[in-house]
């Protein structure tokens, strides 16, 4: 059986972007799928370009010391005019390192109405980089209009280096003290 839902959605009276998600239970116990979930954004924007940016690598948990994390975002022109003097700008927490791409760059032509286009970096954390969690912010804008600047960002908790190797039990003592005492 196929089922056809209208959802009417009030938009917001700023330019942004919000996430939706709607769940469908089966009310039947054999029904398969039992479950279904479906996700969509929605855009209000009062015309012209609009910057919408989705996370597609983005690792939330670091250690010190790692290297080689790739950050990856995808940003759609969601508006309805086309999107010229693009630019990018990632900012990242104190002692990260970016290895690979750049903190600030420039897209090459024009960004259309409904295309992507993806922005990475690799990054390292210094081995003294403080812990807790830290910010990783993404920035698009472009028309050389500051009301089309649009901004993205993750929380990742950077772990201390040495909680990894504290949990050493020592276990190959163990085992060489449980042969003597057989």
């Amino acid at each position: 059986m196929n089922v056809s839902l209208d959802i009417n959605v009030t938009s917001k009276t700023t330019e942004r972007s919000d996430s939706l998600a709607i769940t469908i239970n089966a009310v039947e116990a054999q029904a398969n799928p039992d479950q279904n979930t479906v996700t969509a954004t929605i855009v209000s924007s009062s015309g012209g370009p609009f910057m919408l940016i989705e996370w597609v690598d983005a690792n939330t948990s670091v250690t010190q010391g790692d290297t080689g994390v790739v950050y990856t975002v995808k940003v759609t022109n969601a508006g309805n005019l086309d999107a010229n003097n693009v630019t990018f700008q990632w900012t990242l927490p104190s002692n990260w390192t970016i290895t690979n791409g750049s903190a600030s760059s420039q897209l090459a032509g024009d960004l259309t109405v409904n295309n992507s286009v993806e922005d990475s970096i690799t990054v390292s954390i210094d081995s003294n980089a403080s812990t807790g969690t830290k910010t990783v912010r993404f920035t698009a804008g472009c028309c050389n209009d500051g009301n089309k600047t649009k901004s993205s960002s993750i929380s990742v908790t950077v772990n201390s280096a040495s909680a990894e190797t504290d949990g050493d039990t020592g276990s190959e003592d163990s085992a060489t003290d449980l042969a003597g005492a057989a």
